[in-house]
């Protein structure tokens, strides 16, 4: 924003002036409040640079590229969502800590190219097939699935053994992904996808664009609002606020014993908070009759924050666990009632 001192801008009535007040002291508060961090992509064990790198908060609406020098500068969220770089030919890296007073170096490792040795085995699935079982899987069986889309289904390779029953799933570039129910495009980077006896486990990093028009934004503001409630999203925020009531989310030990929010969620002298699980709990959505969700933890402590982020750290199984990349929100999503 520019502000020019003129002799006509000094000739405006006093109500003119109120408002242009009123309109600087709504800004500055965003600008003290913003956090910009800034940085510089190099090839790893050298000093090249890296342009067009993808940078952006992991499961967010913000991001931008390293220009032609590999520099960036990014404005993020309050709270500790990890910082992820990505690059087509290299492997993602993942930045816990940064900070807008310390200048980024990030270093990208080349993946490694293998010749892959193509197996003809008149058993195994075919890609129809395998395709068919990855977006069940990946993107999920739910409404807000059903009107997904990968555009570039064929970048995906997939391998399906008959011996192990065990599909596999890889790709060099990001999945770009369109949602038309969410008004949402997805490009995730997929770091590994396994589907095995029963059991779906797949990571990756992703960054949203918002692409709600005028002519869809009353239907997509209800279908978002309908994907958020009882969504892991909601419930981790209710756990950091403590409004599991509020919000229609109920815990129990065995079924049948609640459990209160002060008793697995614990804050650090700085004001961080960890969910800490010493036994698998149910987690109750009064909102959907369905099946419940069982939660359970594979570490010690778990990192969440206000946004709804969590870390890599739980395992949901049930309700919750049906929700897939069909059905995913940027964290910045706040439904009209929060």
């Amino acid at each position: 924003m520019v502000i020019k001192t003129t002799d006509s801008f000094c000739r405006i009535s006093f109500s003119g002036r109120l408002a242009w007040l009123l309109v600087i002291l709504l800004y500055i508060p965003l600008c003290v409040g913003a956090q910009v961090i800034s940085g510089k992509v190099y090839r790893a064990g050298t000093d090249s640079i890296i342009a067009h790198a993808s940078i952006y908060l992991g499961g967010t609406l913000t991001g931008t590229t390293s220009d032609k020098t590999g520099a960036f500068r990014l404005q993020v969220l309050e709270g500790k969502i990890p910082l992820i770089v990505s690059c087509v030919g290299y492997q993602s890296a993942v930045i816990n800590e940064y900070s807008a007073d310390k200048l980024l170096k990030v270093y990208l490792k080349p993946k490694v190219n293998e010749l892959k040795t193509i197996t003809i085995n008149v058993s195994s699935k075919s890609r129809e097939a395998m395709e068919r079982m990855f977006l069940r899987e990946f993107i999920g069986t739910t409404r807000n699935a059903a009107l997904c889309t990968i555009i570039n289904m064929d970048d995906i390779e997939l391998n399906y053994s008959r011996k192990t029953g065990t599909l596999t799933a890889s790709c060099d570039k990001a999945i770009e992904i369109e949602n038309k129910r969410l008004g949402y495009h997805i490009s995730y980077y997929l770091d590994y996808f396994k589907q095995h006896d029963g059991t779906t486990s797949y990571d990756g990093h992703f960054v949203f664009k918002d692409q709600a028009t005028d002519a869809n934004r009353k239907i997509v503001k209800y279908n978002r609002e309908d994907a958020y409630a009882g969504s892991r999203m909601q419930f981790i925020r209710s756990l950091w606020n403590n409004t599991l009531g509020d919000d229609e989310f109920e815990i129990y030990f065995q079924d049948q014993y609640p459990v209160s929010v002060d008793s697995i969620v614990h804050a650090d002298q700085q004001g961080a908070k960890y969910i800490s699980l010493p036994y698998k709990i149910s987690i109750i959505y009064k909102g959907d009759k369905r099946s419940p969700t069982d939660l359970w933890q594979t570490q010690k402590k778990c990192y969440i924050d206000k946004n709804g982020y969590c870390e890599d750290k739980l395992q949901w199984v049930g309700f919750m666990a049906i929700q897939r990349v069909g059905d995913l929100l940027p964290f910045e999503y706040r439904p009209p009632d929060e």
